[in-house]
């Protein structure tokens, strides 16, 4: 039976998997895992593809980066999530990892709406939250913020109705993403 799947995207599948389970039991991405990840992803690239295996592997992980880097620095993502999609990147180059962010962003984004629709103290702080940055769009705090707004909202009490770990999003999204590919390549 041919899963279709390749070598990096079955690694980047079980490893985020297990990523998953410790960002949801302790709302962190430990650096211990996250950067071993990344530069296994870019040894590999490079010994499989040679020096565009590298370009391909360091580009993948510039976008990873850059597409969480602004909402991290906003206060909306741990730096756990960015070094994340960093090492994913790193795995599977630029496209893949586009691919991954746009799923995982709506699936955030489903998930997101629905605690907010279920939660009237997470619905009033979120309209709060929505009109503040309606007020300001861009400000020098803001940008400067990062991991300590999320520190506020992850020791809070009730955190685990207000915090999505986008480790345990970025897995589903993968798995998703595996299942949809399986299914179309053994249709053909």
């Amino acid at each position: 039976m041919n899963l279709s799947l390749t070598v990096p995207e079955m690694v980047v599948t079980a490893v985020v998997v297990g990523i998953a389970v410790m960002d949801l039991s302790r709302f962190r991405i430990p650096n211990a895992v996250t950067f071993p990840f990344a530069l296994a992803g870019i040894a590999f690239n490079a010994i499989q593809g040679g020096g565009w295996g590298l370009g391909h592997s360091l580009a993948g992980a510039a976008i990873g980066f850059a597409l969480l880097l602004v909402p991290f620095l906003a206060g909306g993502f741990g730096g756990g999530d960015v070094k994340l999609l960093t090492a994913i990147g790193a795995w599977v180059g630029a496209v893949a990892v586009l691919e991954i962010f746009v799923v995982s962003a709506v699936i955030l984004g489903l998930v997101s709406l629905l605690v907010i629709l279920a939660n009237r103290n997470v619905r009033q702080d979120a309209w709060r939250k929505f009109r503040q940055a309606a007020n300001h769009l861009v400000s020098i705090r803001s940008l400067t913020a990062g991991d300590q707004e999320m520190d506020e909202v992850l020791d809070r009490e009730d955190c685990r109705t207000r915090a999505i770990p986008f480790g345990a999003v970025v897995a589903f999204g993968l798995v998703m993403l595996a299942m949809a590919k399986v299914a179309f390549v053994q249709s053909l």
